[in-house]
């Protein structure tokens, strides 16, 4: 076995980036004054080790294999070797075939001669960290590296050193020199020196993991570029899709098994995945967790900190819980990064491992948490889309709502008062209609006057409908329905908090009047401590919530209504004369009932069609007495009291002429030159007082509350009187 010559070894020049080679091989030296018999001149090894550091720290990953595997060769002619190999640890911590060899030519091996069994007892040997010598066969040689063994023992192999490659206490694989001497005449001092090829390779190992982790932060670097890039700008119903393709770019970046993105409920009790990819074969992520099932893993979590973990066992003890779930799905490694936007932790990203375990440097995890905060910031911009969209589609269907109510209360209104409208041929009417015509194409303030019953809001109706501002609703406030103490609220609106019970702010009717017309029914019970306020609007078209100091400006035109003589009550102190004023700019003055007699006739027929065909009954005519009583009548309740008369006598109409069911009371029949007895007077004064609250007895603002009586009171006098 020839040995190869000193003159072959190329002298070096050791730099600055050698110092650490050359002074680990002075020390080494230092270490033993023993000489080697191997070889004549002591300095010869030292220096051809010192010649491949040279080499090998400059090595590119490009010439990787062929430089080692001359490496190799170098040292097994040198030692008079026969094979030489170099085993390196794959990504799941177990030996893959050697990656560089050497064999000298007159060694015959069989096929298959470096079986895997015999590579990972060969790590297994290295595992301690310093040259092994084996002679022989060894005792605990499991089977299937048994048979690798048997080949080399055929082929004459008797003697192997190992030599592990280390760097920082983590085994990167072995270098073996395989003999068929038994080496008996190696000295101890030539192994040791051996140990010095393996720290020269796993530094230079150390180098090019480095090198190769900077190459792929950067690539992943430009990855999260350009998903970043992809999201910026994107719709908001596209990010779902693009975080998934994203996420799968990620998963097959890392090469490891799924990727998912989970988020938080509301409440923080359960973790919902939203997103995930699973590489084939693989089963995918739960659909949820619940944080008192991942306790230590939400905790950190929640707390902006990263759970990451080569194996389980790195997880503390603390989470045992954790540790289990995690393990029955599978799990072996894992990084999970919360997904944080605005401080706040929206959920996780995380990537693990099923089918091995995975190292995760602290740097790649750092990117990790880049790719949370980026998928955070697209989630968030998503769900902040959809409010403004819900809230956009809310507004819109409260509009088209609003829309659709403001058509059909106009259809109601008009459908209403096409049944109810005002009936009537005669002077007074005719001049009365003339005067509302008048006053609807302007927007001056009108007074309707009348008494109790003759159709003053339909009048108001009447002028809006005909006015310039038909194409919006008619609000309208009943000023006598109203208590007092809320009626400033009711017209002016109020803020939330400006008194007990304001739990919202609140607009009032000026404000939703706005381009429109707003009735005020009964003008003459207005509180006069609100006059002011009203005639200030009246003027100045502005006006104060309660509870607030800000103006607000309405363009409102206005139709009052009253039964009262306006004039008598600013005489008597109950009405601002200024406000008087402003409201009687344009008065029409309706005429009672029994000044247009003539109307009644058609009164009854429109209220006799009416209620027929409300009720399904073919009335065809009214009995001759029964008109005439009609006409005799006075009817101080008006044309409201004419309509509940026939009401109830189309109820009680057995056929197809119709019959007053009530005896008209003579001494309520259009005088005659007799003075009034004081039952009479009684009696109109019911009647009168039963018009105004639409016949109603009990109640807030009933007839009996009005005349201070007590409902079964009431009710006595009207039978006594013949009020029905």
């Amino acid at each position: 076995m020839q040995r190869i010559p000193a003159a072959k070894i190329d002298r070096i020049r050791v730099t600055d980036q050698k110092t650490f080679f050359a002074e680990l091989v002075v020390s080494r030296r230092m270490e033993n004054n023993r000489s080697d018999p191997m070889v004549t001149e002591p300095p010869r090894f030292e220096t051809l080790l010192m010649h491949l550091s040279d080499v090998l720290v400059h090595l590119c990953q490009t010439l990787f294999e062929r430089q080692v595997e001359k490496a190799i060769r170098l040292i097994v002619e040198f030692l008079g070797m026969d094979r030489g190999l170099l085993v390196l640890f794959g990504k799941d911590a177990t030996a893959v075939p050697a990656v560089s060899t050497y064999t000298v030519p007159d060694l015959d091996l069989p096929d298959g001669a470096d079986l895997n069994g015999c590579l990972r007892w060969y790590t297994k040997a290295a595992a301690a960290g310093r040259p092994v010598v084996v002679r022989g066969i060894p005792g605990d040689l499991p089977e299937d590296a048994a048979r690798g063994w048997e080949s080399y023992e055929r082929a004459g192999i008797r003697c192997r050193v190992i030599i592990p490659i280390k760097l920082h206490d983590k085994l990167l694989g072995t270098c073996v020199f395989l003999s068929r001497q038994e080496l008996a005449f190696l000295p101890d001092e030539t192994i040791g020196k051996l140990a010095l090829l393996g720290e020269i390779l796993a530094h230079v190992f150390g180098r090019m993991t480095a090198e190769e982790q900077n190459t792929k932060l950067l690539s992943f670097e430009k990855l999260l570029s350009t998903i970043s890039t992809k999201l910026i700008n994107l719709p908001g119903s596209e990010i779902d899709g693009e975080i998934q393709r994203g996420l799968q770019a990620v998963v097959n970046f890392l090469d490891v098994d799924r990727g998912a993105v989970f988020q938080f409920s509301t409440d923080m009790s359960r973790m919902n995945r939203t997103h995930s990819w699973t590489e084939e074969g693989i089963v995918s992520s739960p659909d949820n967790y619940e944080t008192v099932a991942l306790p230590w893993t939400a905790e950190r979590l929640q707390e902006k900190e990263s759970v990451v973990f080569e194996k389980t066992d790195d997880l503390p003890f603390e989470a045992d819980i954790d540790r289990s779930v995690l393990l029955n799905y599978g799990i072996q490694s894992a990084v999970m990064v919360p997904m944080i936007v605005g401080g706040r932790v929206l959920g996780s990203v995380s990537v693990s491992t099923i089918r091995r375990e995975i190292v995760w440097p602290r740097r790649l995890v750092d990117r990790l948490r880049v790719i949370g905060d980026i998928f955070a910031s697209a989630l968030a911009r998503k769900r902040t889309e959809e409010l403004l969209q819900e809230a956009l589609e809310e507004v819109t269907t409260l509009k088209e709502k609003l829309e659709a109510e403001n058509i059909y209360l106009r259809k109601e209104i008009s459908v209403e008062y096409h049944d109810q409208k005002i009936v009537g041929q005669s002077e007074g009417l005719r001049h009365a209609f003339f005067r509302a015509s008048q006053a609807a194409q302007s927007d001056a303030t009108v007074l309707v006057l009348g008494e109790t019953g003759t159709g003053k809001e339909l009048m108001a109706v009447a002028i809006h409908n005909m006015s310039p501002r038909s194409d919006r609703p008619l609000i309208t406030v009943n000023c006598a329905a109203l208590p007092s103490d809320l009626i400033e609220s009711e017209l002016f609106g109020h803020e939330k908090g400006s008194f007990t019970g304001a739990d919202a702010r609140q607009l009032g009717r000026f404000e939703i009047a706005h381009n429109s017309t707003l009735c005020l029914d009964e003008i003459g019970e207005f509180p006069l401590r609100l006059q002011a306020k009203l005639l200030r609007v009246l003027q100045n078209g502005e006006f104060q919530r309660l509870g607030s100091a800000q103006n607000h400006k309405v363009d409102v035109r206005i139709i009052a209504t009253t039964n009262r003589n306006l004039e008598e009550e600013v005489r008597k102190g109950r009405f601002r004369q200024d406000l008087f004023y402003r409201l009687n700019v344009f008065p029409v003055l309706i005429p009672p009932l029994r000044e247009r007699e003539e109307d009644i006739p058609l009164l009854v027929e429109t209220f006799v069609h009416k209620y027929g065909r409300k009720l399904g009954k073919k009335i065809t005519s009214v009995a001759k007495d029964t008109m005439k009583a009609l006409l005799e009548y006075s009817w101080p309740g008006n044309v409201r009291e004419l309509e509940s008369v026939i009401e109830r006598s189309v109820i009680l109409c057995p056929g197809t002429v119709l019959r007053l069911t009530d005896k008209l009371n003579v001494s309520t029949r259009k005088p005659v030159g007799t003075k009034p007895t004081l039952q009479d007077v009684e009696r109109e004064h019911i009647i009168e007082v039963l018009s105004e609250s639409r016949w109603r007895i009990e109640g807030a603002n009933g007839a009996a509350e009005k005349l201070g009586l007590h409902p079964s009171t009431l009710r006595s006098r009207m039978r006594k009187l013949g009020i029905r």
